[in-house]
Protein backbone atom coordinates (compact mmCIF):
# COMPACT_ATOMS: atom_id res chain seq x y z
CA UNK A 1 0.00 0.00 0.00
CA UNK A 2 2.65 2.69 0.92
CA UNK A 3 4.48 1.42 -2.30
CA UNK A 4 1.46 2.28 -3.86
CA UNK A 5 1.18 5.83 -2.80
CA UNK A 6 4.97 6.81 -3.21
CA UNK A 7 4.23 5.36 -6.91
CA UNK A 8 0.84 8.00 -7.32
CA UNK A 9 3.06 10.88 -5.69
CA UNK A 10 5.93 10.74 -7.93
CA UNK A 11 3.79 10.46 -10.63
CA UNK A 12 1.81 13.44 -10.21
CA UNK A 13 5.62 15.53 -9.31
CA UNK A 14 6.74 14.51 -12.53
CA UNK A 15 4.07 15.59 -14.38
CA UNK A 16 4.00 18.72 -12.53
CA UNK A 17 7.39 19.41 -13.69
CA UNK A 18 6.87 18.31 -16.96
CA UNK A 19 4.24 20.73 -17.78
CA UNK A 20 6.58 23.53 -16.26
CA UNK A 21 8.99 23.00 -18.01
CA UNK A 22 6.24 22.84 -21.76
CA UNK A 23 4.90 26.15 -20.14
CA UNK A 24 8.18 28.26 -20.13
CA UNK A 25 8.51 27.34 -24.13
CA UNK A 26 7.05 29.84 -26.82
CA UNK A 27 4.48 28.56 -28.57
CA UNK A 28 2.64 30.96 -31.18
CA UNK A 29 -0.79 29.69 -30.58
CA UNK A 30 -0.66 31.10 -27.38
CA UNK A 31 0.16 34.34 -27.99
CA UNK A 32 -2.71 36.67 -28.46
CA UNK A 33 -1.14 39.89 -30.05
CA UNK A 34 2.25 41.08 -32.05
CA UNK A 35 3.97 44.10 -33.59
CA UNK A 36 6.18 43.73 -36.79
CA UNK A 37 9.11 46.06 -36.17
CA UNK A 38 11.43 47.80 -38.69
CA UNK A 39 15.34 47.91 -37.45
CA UNK A 40 16.55 51.47 -38.44
CA UNK A 41 18.88 51.85 -41.71
CA UNK A 42 22.26 51.44 -41.07
CA UNK A 43 22.48 48.53 -38.40
CA UNK A 44 25.27 46.78 -37.49
CA UNK A 45 25.08 43.27 -36.43
CA UNK A 46 24.86 42.66 -33.28
CA UNK A 47 24.34 46.49 -32.12
CA UNK A 48 22.22 47.33 -29.59
CA UNK A 49 18.66 48.95 -30.38
CA UNK A 50 16.15 50.12 -28.51
CA UNK A 51 12.60 50.00 -28.75
CA UNK A 52 9.93 51.98 -27.26
CA UNK A 53 6.72 50.34 -25.79
CA UNK A 54 3.44 51.99 -26.77
CA UNK A 55 0.19 52.05 -25.48
CA UNK A 56 -1.39 49.09 -27.48
CA UNK A 57 1.47 46.95 -25.65
CA UNK A 58 0.83 48.23 -22.35
CA UNK A 59 -2.60 47.66 -21.95
CA UNK A 60 -2.79 44.44 -24.01
CA UNK A 61 0.06 42.73 -22.37
CA UNK A 62 0.39 40.61 -18.93
CA UNK A 63 1.04 42.72 -16.00
CA UNK A 64 4.52 43.61 -15.15
CA UNK A 65 5.13 43.07 -18.84
CA UNK A 66 6.02 39.26 -18.00
CA UNK A 67 5.05 38.02 -21.42
CA UNK A 68 6.89 39.67 -24.26
CA UNK A 69 8.53 37.87 -26.73
CA UNK A 70 11.07 39.25 -29.40
CA UNK A 71 10.99 36.65 -32.09
CA UNK A 72 12.31 36.37 -35.51
CA UNK A 73 11.10 35.27 -38.67
CA UNK A 74 12.53 32.06 -38.31
CA UNK A 75 11.26 31.35 -35.03
CA UNK A 76 14.28 31.90 -33.41
CA UNK A 77 13.59 33.93 -29.46
CA UNK A 78 15.87 37.08 -29.09
CA UNK A 79 17.05 37.83 -25.22
CA UNK A 80 16.64 41.50 -24.29
CA UNK A 81 16.75 44.05 -21.77
CA UNK A 82 13.75 46.05 -19.95
CA UNK A 83 14.20 49.68 -18.73
CA UNK A 84 12.14 52.10 -17.15
CA UNK A 85 13.60 55.19 -18.69
CA UNK A 86 14.44 57.28 -15.48
CA UNK A 87 16.76 59.90 -16.55
CA UNK A 88 20.04 59.83 -14.81
CA UNK A 89 21.82 62.94 -13.32
CA UNK A 90 26.16 62.61 -13.97
CA UNK A 91 27.65 64.60 -10.96
CA UNK A 92 31.30 65.60 -11.37
CA UNK A 93 32.62 67.48 -7.79
CA UNK A 94 34.59 70.55 -8.14
CA UNK A 95 37.31 71.56 -5.64
CA UNK A 96 36.94 75.06 -4.36
CA UNK A 97 37.69 77.46 -1.29
CA UNK A 98 35.59 80.03 0.17
CA UNK A 99 37.74 83.01 0.24
CA UNK A 100 35.40 86.00 1.61
CA UNK A 101 32.11 86.44 3.52
CA UNK A 102 30.90 89.89 3.85
CA UNK A 103 27.07 91.42 5.44
CA UNK A 104 25.70 94.64 4.24
CA UNK A 105 22.97 95.44 6.67
CA UNK A 106 19.17 94.95 5.70
CA UNK A 107 20.96 93.80 1.93
CA UNK A 108 22.44 90.70 1.92
CA UNK A 109 24.89 88.41 3.54
CA UNK A 110 27.55 87.09 0.70
CA UNK A 111 29.95 84.39 0.23
CA UNK A 112 33.11 84.33 -2.72
CA UNK A 113 34.13 81.39 -3.53
CA UNK A 114 37.15 80.57 -5.74
CA UNK A 115 37.25 77.11 -8.09
CA UNK A 116 40.92 77.97 -8.71
CA UNK A 117 43.19 79.46 -11.44
CA UNK A 118 42.09 76.05 -13.71
CA UNK A 119 38.35 75.75 -13.34
CA UNK A 120 36.63 73.31 -14.99
CA UNK A 121 33.03 73.35 -16.04
CA UNK A 122 30.51 74.12 -12.61
CA UNK A 123 26.76 74.71 -12.58
CA UNK A 124 25.89 73.85 -8.49
CA UNK A 125 27.43 74.90 -5.49
CA UNK A 126 25.52 73.09 -2.32
CA UNK A 127 26.02 74.77 0.70
CA UNK A 128 25.95 73.49 4.37
CA UNK A 129 23.27 72.86 6.26
CA UNK A 130 23.09 75.78 8.60
CA UNK A 131 22.58 76.18 12.54
CA UNK A 132 19.12 78.09 11.89
CA UNK A 133 16.19 76.62 11.94
CA UNK A 134 14.28 77.78 9.82
CA UNK A 135 15.11 80.12 6.58
CA UNK A 136 13.84 81.51 3.14
CA UNK A 137 16.53 83.55 1.08
CA UNK A 138 16.42 84.70 -2.40
CA UNK A 139 19.97 84.48 -3.86
CA UNK A 140 21.60 85.92 -6.88
CA UNK A 141 24.76 84.18 -8.65
CA UNK A 142 27.15 86.22 -10.17
CA UNK A 143 30.66 84.90 -11.46
CA UNK A 144 33.84 86.85 -12.39
CA UNK A 145 37.66 85.60 -14.17
CA UNK A 146 39.92 88.16 -11.50
CA UNK A 147 37.51 88.84 -8.38
CA UNK A 148 37.09 92.41 -9.43
CA UNK A 149 34.39 92.34 -12.41
CA UNK A 150 31.53 90.71 -11.82
CA UNK A 151 28.52 89.69 -13.87
CA UNK A 152 25.21 87.91 -12.89
CA UNK A 153 24.56 84.52 -13.71
CA UNK A 154 21.26 83.02 -12.32
CA UNK A 155 19.50 83.15 -9.26
CA UNK A 156 17.54 81.02 -6.94
CA UNK A 157 16.53 79.86 -3.39
CA UNK A 158 17.53 77.94 -0.36
CA UNK A 159 15.38 77.51 2.49
CA UNK A 160 14.28 75.09 5.87
CA UNK A 161 10.93 74.92 6.83
CA UNK A 162 9.66 72.89 9.65
CA UNK A 163 6.14 72.29 9.97
CA UNK A 164 5.05 69.89 12.82
CA UNK A 165 7.28 66.55 11.83
CA UNK A 166 7.77 67.71 8.21
CA UNK A 167 11.32 69.41 7.85
CA UNK A 168 11.48 70.66 3.58
CA UNK A 169 14.75 71.77 3.17
CA UNK A 170 17.27 72.70 -0.03
CA UNK A 171 20.89 74.15 0.17
CA UNK A 172 21.78 73.72 -3.42
CA UNK A 173 22.17 76.80 -5.63
CA UNK A 174 21.65 75.81 -9.89
CA UNK A 175 22.96 78.03 -12.20
CA UNK A 176 24.20 77.87 -16.31
CA UNK A 177 27.27 75.89 -16.48
CA UNK A 178 29.86 78.64 -16.32
CA UNK A 179 33.88 78.22 -15.97
CA UNK A 180 34.11 81.36 -14.38
CA UNK A 181 36.87 81.23 -11.90
CA UNK A 182 34.98 82.57 -8.86
CA UNK A 183 31.37 82.68 -8.15
CA UNK A 184 30.00 85.14 -5.71
CA UNK A 185 26.51 84.47 -3.47
CA UNK A 186 24.00 86.85 -2.37
CA UNK A 187 21.79 86.16 -0.21
CA UNK A 188 19.21 89.12 -0.05
CA UNK A 189 18.31 89.98 3.78
CA UNK A 190 14.52 89.16 4.94
CA UNK A 191 15.04 91.17 8.31
CA UNK A 192 16.68 87.96 10.31
CA UNK A 193 20.17 89.40 10.16
CA UNK A 194 23.47 87.65 8.77
CA UNK A 195 23.44 84.37 7.98
CA UNK A 196 26.62 82.64 7.98
CA UNK A 197 27.04 79.26 6.27
CA UNK A 198 30.03 77.42 6.98
CA UNK A 199 31.26 75.26 3.93
CA UNK A 200 30.09 74.78 -0.15
CA UNK A 201 30.96 72.29 -2.38
CA UNK A 202 30.96 72.66 -6.55
CA UNK A 203 29.46 70.40 -9.06
CA UNK A 204 29.27 70.03 -13.16
CA UNK A 205 25.74 68.09 -13.39
CA UNK A 206 24.77 66.60 -16.52
CA UNK A 207 21.12 65.88 -16.50
CA UNK A 208 19.46 63.05 -18.74
CA UNK A 209 15.69 63.54 -18.52
CA UNK A 210 13.42 60.88 -17.41
CA UNK A 211 10.80 59.87 -20.25
CA UNK A 212 7.50 59.93 -18.81
CA UNK A 213 4.06 58.51 -19.48
CA UNK A 214 1.52 60.93 -18.22
CA UNK A 215 -2.28 59.41 -17.69
CA UNK A 216 -5.06 61.60 -16.41
CA UNK A 217 -8.47 59.46 -15.11
CA UNK A 218 -11.55 59.01 -17.14
CA UNK A 219 -13.63 60.01 -13.75
CA UNK A 220 -13.24 60.19 -9.98
CA UNK A 221 -15.53 60.59 -6.92
CA UNK A 222 -15.01 61.95 -3.68
CA UNK A 223 -16.94 60.56 0.04
CA UNK A 224 -16.13 62.48 2.95
CA UNK A 225 -16.87 61.03 6.31
CA UNK A 226 -17.23 62.85 8.98
CA UNK A 227 -17.27 60.02 11.68
CA UNK A 228 -14.08 58.56 10.09
CA UNK A 229 -12.85 62.02 9.71
CA UNK A 230 -11.73 60.81 6.20
CA UNK A 231 -11.84 61.35 2.88
CA UNK A 232 -11.55 59.14 -0.19
CA UNK A 233 -11.30 59.86 -3.55
CA UNK A 234 -11.79 57.37 -6.04
CA UNK A 235 -10.08 57.41 -9.70
CA UNK A 236 -11.16 55.28 -12.72
CA UNK A 237 -8.17 55.02 -15.62
CA UNK A 238 -10.03 53.91 -18.32
CA UNK A 239 -7.73 51.21 -18.73
CA UNK A 240 -5.57 48.89 -16.81
CA UNK A 241 -1.57 48.27 -17.64
CA UNK A 242 -0.16 51.91 -18.06
CA UNK A 243 2.83 51.91 -15.64
CA UNK A 244 2.44 55.18 -13.17
CA UNK A 245 4.92 55.86 -9.79
CA UNK A 246 3.43 59.78 -9.04
CA UNK A 247 0.32 60.92 -8.61
CA UNK A 248 -0.72 64.28 -8.70
CA UNK A 249 -3.24 65.56 -6.92
CA UNK A 250 -5.46 69.05 -7.95
CA UNK A 251 -7.23 71.31 -4.83
CA UNK A 252 -7.74 75.04 -4.65
CA UNK A 253 -7.65 74.63 -1.05
CA UNK A 254 -4.23 76.21 0.88
CA UNK A 255 -3.00 76.05 4.16
CA UNK A 256 -2.96 72.26 4.97
CA UNK A 257 -1.15 69.30 5.81
CA UNK A 258 -2.82 65.99 5.96
CA UNK A 259 -1.86 62.49 5.89
CA UNK A 260 -2.94 59.97 3.09
CA UNK A 261 -3.14 56.27 2.07
CA UNK A 262 -3.26 55.11 -1.22
CA UNK A 263 -4.26 51.97 -2.63
CA UNK A 264 -4.99 50.51 -5.86
CA UNK A 265 -7.41 47.80 -7.53
CA UNK A 266 -7.75 46.11 -11.53
CA UNK A 267 -11.71 45.12 -10.25
CA UNK A 268 -12.29 47.53 -7.60
CA UNK A 269 -12.93 44.41 -5.35
CA UNK A 270 -9.49 43.44 -3.92
CA UNK A 271 -7.33 46.68 -2.92
CA UNK A 272 -3.92 46.27 -2.65
CA UNK A 273 -1.77 49.26 -0.28
CA UNK A 274 0.55 51.20 -2.07
CA UNK A 275 3.39 53.09 0.35
CA UNK A 276 3.67 56.43 -0.63
CA UNK A 277 5.59 59.64 0.74
CA UNK A 278 2.60 59.90 3.53
CA UNK A 279 1.38 63.21 3.32
CA UNK A 280 0.46 66.06 1.29
CA UNK A 281 0.82 69.99 2.05
CA UNK A 282 0.44 73.40 0.83
CA UNK A 283 1.08 77.04 2.69
CA UNK A 284 2.72 80.04 2.47
CA UNK A 285 6.26 81.21 3.85
CA UNK A 286 6.30 84.59 4.17
CA UNK A 287 5.28 85.39 0.24
CA UNK A 288 6.93 82.24 -0.79
CA UNK A 289 4.24 79.38 -1.65
CA UNK A 290 5.51 75.65 -0.50
CA UNK A 291 3.26 72.65 -1.44
CA UNK A 292 3.83 69.22 -2.12
CA UNK A 293 0.64 67.57 -3.91
CA UNK A 294 2.87 64.93 -5.60
CA UNK A 295 2.53 61.13 -3.91
CA UNK A 296 5.87 58.97 -4.87
CA UNK A 297 4.19 55.19 -5.00
CA UNK A 298 5.71 51.86 -5.74
CA UNK A 299 4.99 51.62 -10.08
CA UNK A 300 1.65 49.86 -10.64
CA UNK A 301 -0.27 49.29 -13.66
CA UNK A 302 -3.52 48.91 -11.98
CA UNK A 303 -7.06 50.98 -13.48
CA UNK A 304 -8.13 52.26 -10.20
CA UNK A 305 -6.62 54.31 -7.54
CA UNK A 306 -8.00 55.09 -4.04
CA UNK A 307 -6.53 57.96 -2.02
CA UNK A 308 -7.24 58.30 1.20
CA UNK A 309 -7.07 61.65 3.12
CA UNK A 310 -6.86 61.96 6.68
CA UNK A 311 -8.77 65.16 7.70
CA UNK A 312 -8.76 64.91 11.50
CA UNK A 313 -10.70 67.46 13.13
CA UNK A 314 -10.36 70.07 9.79
CA UNK A 315 -12.41 70.67 7.37
CA UNK A 316 -12.38 68.15 3.94
CA UNK A 317 -9.94 69.41 1.14
CA UNK A 318 -11.85 69.78 -2.29
CA UNK A 319 -10.11 67.29 -4.88
CA UNK A 320 -10.66 68.36 -8.58
CA UNK A 321 -8.46 65.98 -10.32
CA UNK A 322 -5.25 64.24 -10.79
CA UNK A 323 -2.15 63.42 -13.07
CA UNK A 324 -0.55 59.68 -13.35
CA UNK A 325 3.09 59.22 -14.17
CA UNK A 326 5.10 56.59 -15.10
CA UNK A 327 8.53 55.79 -16.90
CA UNK A 328 8.53 54.79 -20.27
CA UNK A 329 9.80 51.66 -21.58
CA UNK A 330 11.97 50.16 -23.81
CA UNK A 331 13.28 46.80 -24.50
CA UNK A 332 17.24 46.68 -25.51
CA UNK A 333 18.43 43.92 -28.01
CA UNK A 334 21.37 42.90 -29.88
CA UNK A 335 19.92 43.16 -33.50
CA UNK A 336 20.73 41.10 -36.50
CA UNK A 337 20.08 43.23 -39.76
CA UNK A 338 19.21 39.85 -41.96
CA UNK A 339 16.41 38.91 -39.79
CA UNK A 340 12.63 40.23 -38.95
CA UNK A 341 11.44 41.03 -35.41
CA UNK A 342 8.12 40.50 -34.58
CA UNK A 343 7.01 41.43 -30.78
CA UNK A 344 4.38 38.90 -29.41
CA UNK A 345 2.42 39.96 -26.31
CA UNK A 346 -0.96 38.87 -24.56
CA UNK A 347 -0.38 35.79 -22.65
CA UNK A 348 -1.53 36.11 -19.18
CA UNK A 349 -0.20 32.77 -18.60
CA UNK A 350 3.35 33.49 -19.38
CA UNK A 351 6.49 33.55 -16.75
CA UNK A 352 8.53 36.36 -17.63
CA UNK A 353 11.68 35.24 -19.20
CA UNK A 354 15.18 34.88 -17.59
CA UNK A 355 17.56 35.90 -20.17
CA UNK A 356 21.84 36.70 -20.31
CA UNK A 357 21.13 40.10 -21.50
CA UNK A 358 21.87 42.56 -18.83
CA UNK A 359 25.39 41.18 -18.39
CA UNK A 360 25.93 40.36 -22.15
CA UNK A 361 24.91 44.22 -22.96
CA UNK A 362 26.15 45.43 -19.25
CA UNK A 363 27.34 49.16 -19.08
CA UNK A 364 27.91 49.75 -22.93
CA UNK A 365 24.32 50.59 -23.21
CA UNK A 366 23.15 54.30 -22.82
CA UNK A 367 19.30 54.65 -24.23
CA UNK A 368 20.15 58.25 -25.13
CA UNK A 369 23.14 57.03 -27.71
CA UNK A 370 20.85 53.98 -28.93
CA UNK A 371 19.29 53.57 -32.53
CA UNK A 372 16.02 52.73 -32.47
CA UNK A 373 13.86 50.43 -33.80
CA UNK A 374 10.11 50.93 -34.79
CA UNK A 375 7.04 49.22 -34.05
CA UNK A 376 4.31 48.57 -37.01
CA UNK A 377 0.62 48.66 -35.88
CA UNK A 378 -1.30 46.17 -33.25
CA UNK A 379 -2.38 42.95 -34.71
CA UNK A 380 -4.31 40.31 -33.66
CA UNK A 381 -2.38 36.59 -34.18
CA UNK A 382 -3.98 34.72 -36.10
CA UNK A 383 -2.75 31.27 -35.03
CA UNK A 384 -3.89 32.52 -31.65
CA UNK A 385 -6.00 29.18 -29.48
CA UNK A 386 -8.43 30.78 -26.91
CA UNK A 387 -7.13 28.57 -23.90
CA UNK A 388 -9.42 25.34 -22.54
CA UNK A 389 -11.08 25.96 -19.35
CA UNK A 390 -8.71 24.11 -16.67
CA UNK A 391 -10.17 20.80 -16.08
CA UNK A 392 -11.53 21.53 -12.41
CA UNK A 393 -13.75 24.32 -14.27
CA UNK A 394 -14.91 21.82 -16.96
CA UNK A 395 -15.45 18.90 -14.51
CA UNK A 396 -16.39 20.87 -11.13
CA UNK A 397 -17.23 17.43 -9.74
CA UNK A 398 -13.57 16.14 -10.75
CA UNK A 399 -11.66 17.66 -7.37
CA UNK A 400 -14.21 16.49 -4.46
CA UNK A 401 -13.54 12.70 -5.88
CA UNK A 402 -10.18 13.11 -6.31
CA UNK A 403 -10.20 14.63 -2.53
CA UNK A 404 -12.87 11.65 -1.52
CA UNK A 405 -10.60 9.43 -3.12
CA UNK A 406 -7.51 10.14 -1.54
CA UNK A 407 -9.19 10.36 1.58
CA UNK A 408 -9.61 6.62 1.86
CA UNK A 409 -6.60 5.80 0.38
CA UNK A 410 -5.29 7.77 3.62
CA UNK A 411 -7.92 6.09 5.98
CA UNK A 412 -7.07 2.38 4.64
CA UNK A 413 -3.16 2.92 5.02
CA UNK A 414 -3.36 4.18 8.32
CA UNK A 415 -5.62 1.19 9.27
CA UNK A 416 -3.19 -1.14 7.55
CA UNK A 417 -0.31 0.17 9.74
CA UNK A 418 -2.80 0.28 12.80
CA UNK A 419 -3.35 -3.49 12.74
CA UNK A 420 -0.01 -4.32 12.03
CA UNK A 421 0.90 -2.31 15.12
CA UNK A 422 -1.65 -4.11 17.01
CA UNK A 423 -0.14 -7.87 15.26
CA UNK A 424 3.38 -6.93 16.37
CA UNK A 425 2.28 -5.49 19.66
CA UNK A 426 3.17 -8.21 22.81
CA UNK A 427 0.72 -10.10 24.63
CA UNK A 428 -0.47 -8.24 27.79
CA UNK A 429 0.75 -9.61 31.61
CA UNK A 430 -1.44 -11.70 33.27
Amino acid sequence: MCKRVASLLLAVGASLLLFAAVAADFSIEQWQYFKLLSLPAGVSADEPLSLILDEDVFINAADGLTDLRLMTDLGVETPYQLNSLRGSIARTASALQVIDRGYVPDVHSQMTLDFGSGATRHNVVELGEPSVAELWRATEIEASQDNETWSSIGTDEIYRVVKGSTVVESYALRYPTSSARYVRLKFIDDGTGDLQLGSATGFSEEATPPQLINSRPVSMSQVNDTTERTSTIDFDLGRSGVPFHNISLETPDQNFNRRVAIQASVDQAKWVSLSSTGEIFSYTVGLNPLDRLKLQIRESTARYVRVVIFNQDNPPLEITGGEFVGYQKELVFLADPTQTYSLFYGNDESSAPIYDTGIVIGNRVDSDDLLRAAAGPHRANGDYTQPEEPLTERLPWLMPLVIGVLALLVGGLLLTVFRKARSLAPPPEQ
